[in-house]
């Protein structure tokens, strides 16, 4: 099977190690590396322990470089960018690595997403709630390769959870666009939902999605970064009004991550 993991360091998270224990202890392993544009001693070093091939990019540090950078480092065509604050379930290559014999044809695989917040691992919250009913099409027989489907999970919500997300490389060759600070992802579903070419949802939680503080998601909400941006996208789908009362909604959601 021709897919890797691909882990996306940067700086010197604390959580990068269990990140990496939770790859390296997949029921079916698939080759793990790294990749950085912030190297330091604490990225070498447990890429030495672990025995990782690491890659370094020259490019302007920021989340679409970095993502993109990741994206091409390798040979491989499906690739899981890995989150470096969050857990991969021990059966995730699994379920991947059925779905893409099952379908080729397909631009990315995402998954349920778990939060975790001050050690707490929460699946029956609102918004993940809400991301699971936006995410039905995805897996009806005869709906779920239409572009109604794959529409239908991004007009009022982004829900794909990006750290689940394991991309067809032939489709993702600089797919993150360096205009979005915060919704480079949700952009770039948007994009990659037009291709004639299946979005497919394992409506399994196979991801768990850290939520801190210092991650760059609550800074962005709080500077309301994200509130211009999820309007951008709206105005994707909606008129100018419609678009401002699903971005200021979103907004009250957002808010909840805090703390």
């Amino acid at each position: 099977m021709n897919h890797a993991f691909v882990i996306c360091a940067y700086k010197d998270s604390k959580y990068l190690e269990e990140c990496i224990l939770s790859l390296v202890n997949q029921n079916n392993p698939s080759p793990i590396y790294m990749s950085t544009s912030t190297i330091n001693n604490h990225i070498k070093n447990l890429a030495d322990k672990y025995n990782l091939e690491l890659f370094v990019s020259k490019d302007e540090t920021s989340i679409a470089n970095d993502w993109n950078y990741a994206l091409k480092c390798t040979n491989f065509d499906y690739i899981t960018l890995c989150h470096q604050d969050d857990i991969y379930n021990k059966n995730y290559s699994v379920y991947i690595k059925k779905s893409i014999n099952k379908n080729k044809n397909f631009s990315i695989i995402c998954t349920r997403g778990s939060v975790l917040k001050n050690g707490k691992e929460m699946k029956y919250i609102p918004e993940l709630i809400i991301k699971n009913i936006l995410n039905i099409p995805l897996t009806i027989p005869y709906i779920k390769k239409t572009y109604f489907a794959r529409k239908f999970s991004l007009m009022f919500a982004d829900a794909i959870c990006c750290p689940t997300v394991t991309f067809n490389r032939i489709y993702s060759t600089n797919l993150f666009d360096n205009s979005f600070v915060n919704n480079l992802d949700w952009e770039a579903w948007v994009r990659i939902s037009k291709i004639n070419a299946e979005l497919i949802h394992i409506p399994k939680y196979l991801v768990t999605h850290r939520i801190h503080n210092n991650s760059t998601s609550i800074k962005n909400i709080e500077s309301k970064i994200r509130e211009k941006e999820n309007y951008s996208i709206y105005r994707m789908y909606w008129g100018e009004h419609v678009s401002r009362f699903l971005a200021k909604l979103l907004r009250l959601s957002e808010l909840r991550y805090r703390g």
